[in-house]
């Protein structure tokens, strides 16, 4: 299969130089034996599309998937996955995920409801703050310089989220004389 009439929204190399991108329609590996792309995930439906890859940074054979379906995960580079999180009823987006490089097994997701932070490798979920639990929350970020801090992007809002203290702040927020 070929990634023709495809949208390709993120692209992954993991560190045993494996190719993999996202489309609308699922996930595709780059075969370096053939030169070509191999669909390894297919999501149907209307809202399919794969918002974000991740390799883990401690196993480079384990790569995440955050989709408008859930997040889906892999132990075998992309031979075999399976849906880790679902979301709450009817708002399954997950928009993003980032590891913790000092916990490899502690993952942070951004969800159409918020934020969930896992801390073994995905097998449960907590929500992180039960004050986005209406918020959807775009994209994350660790600092370079403070361990601790995780930003967020949020409708028209920039957060920055102190995990030692379980704080948040608004550091940007597109008012509506700004639009």
């Amino acid at each position: 299969s070929n990634t023709k009439d495809r949208d390709v929204y993120c692209i992954l190399k993991t560190p045993n130089h494996a190719f993999f991108i996202g489309t609308s329609k699922g996930i595709y590996r780059h075969e370096s034996t053939s030169g070509s792309w191999s669909q390894i995930l297919l999501l149907r439906g209307e809202f399919s599309s794969t918002c974000k890859l991740l390799c883990d940074h401690s196993n480079p054979t384990t790569l995440y998937a955050a989709t408008l379906q859930g997040l889906y995960k892999t132990s075998d580079e992309g031979f075999t996955w399976k849906k880790i999180f679902s979301g709450l009823g009817a708002k399954k987006q997950v928009y993003d995920i980032v590891q913790d490089h000092d916990n490899p097994h502690t993952f942070f997701i951004a969800t159409a409801k918020g934020i969930y932070k896992t801390i073994n490798a995905g097998r449960s979920w907590k929500r992180l703050d039960t004050t986005f639990t209406s918020e959807s929350i775009f994209h994350l970020a660790f600092s370079p310089d403070k361990k601790q801090a995780l930003y967020a992007i949020g409708e028209n809002k920039i957060f920055s989220i102190n995990l030692a203290a379980s704080s948040r702040e608004i550091i940007f927020h597109l008012s509506k004389a700004q639009e």
